[in-house]
């Protein structure tokens, strides 16, 4: 990325994407993370660009963040419920629902880790 040129990945092993346009790349640099089908958050080291996992959500997924430490994804899609992922057990450890939301679009987490806003 500080390069500033496109490198084209490969298809993932094990995935049936065939695009894989949405992605976040972590604050760290470490994690490069794409938004798949069916509500599914495939995970990638940004250096191998091997899978290290996938997450899984109800509904599409359609907006994603890492916390400020990289340790964090938040994740949110079509029934306006916000994910957030732990990266060291690689489990959901907390789902809440946006009040009024009709679909999560975008997601931000505020450089202290205390905020997090939803649009």
């Amino acid at each position: 990325m500080a390069s500033g040129k496109a490198l084209r990945i490969p298809r993932i092993s094990g995935r049936k994407e065939k695009s894989l346009e949405s992605f976040v790349l972590s604050p760290d640099g470490k994690w490069l993370l794409f938004l798949g089908n069916d509500g599914y958050l495939i995970l990638l080291n940004a250096n191998t660009h091997r899978l290290v996992t996938s997450f899984k959500m109800n509904g599409a997924v359609r907006a994603a963040c890492f916390s400020p430490d990289s340790q964090e994804i938040l994740s949110g899609g079509t029934h306006g419920e916000i994910y957030r992922w732990d990266l060291r057990t690689r489990r959901c450890s907390q789902r809440f629902q946006d009040e009024g939301s009709l679909g999560t679009t975008s997601l931000a987490v505020s450089d202290s880790g205390r905020y997090v806003a939803c649009g």
